[in-house]
């Protein structure tokens, strides 16, 4: 379990799931249930009330994920230093996090990703 009590939470513990290889972890730090909602009432508002269908989109976005990390890898964050920079709210309930990261090699990247709470704590949402 992701278990992250704050927005900033989520983003740690998904990193930690990628220095240690931890692909369950990884996993548990994404919200394909939301990701699965969001993606359905974009193609049609409301289309996301089927359970049925809200269920079978969300478990086909897990196996992908699954699928995509079992071809490439998790990502190589072991010595990478990352620090929250800016963080805004997103579209209901979600929180945008700006996020710079200075790599082994010291090249800097910044990223923007959304996390949003759930039952079991906040978790990252790719958003379309």
């Amino acid at each position: 379990m992701c278990g992250a009590k704050a927005p900033e939470d989520a983003l740690r513990r998904i990193e930690d799931a990628y220095r240690s290889k931890d692909v369950e972890l990884a996993v548990a730090c994404k919200d394909f249930d939301r990701e699965a909602r969001l993606m359905l009432d974009q193609l049609r508002p409301g289309m996301s009330a089927d359970a049925e269908l809200l269920r079978k989109t969300a478990d086909t976005l897990e196996q992908a994920y699954r699928a995509e990390v079992k071809k490439t890898g998790l990502p190589d964050m072991k010595g990478v230093r990352c620090t929250v920079t800016k963080k805004e709210p997103g579209s209901g309930d979600m929180v945008r996090l700006t996020e710079r990261c200075v790599w082994r090699d010291n090249h800097e990247s910044v990223e923007v990703v959304t996390v949003a709470p759930s039952k079991i704590g906040w978790r990252l949402v790719i958003t379309p």
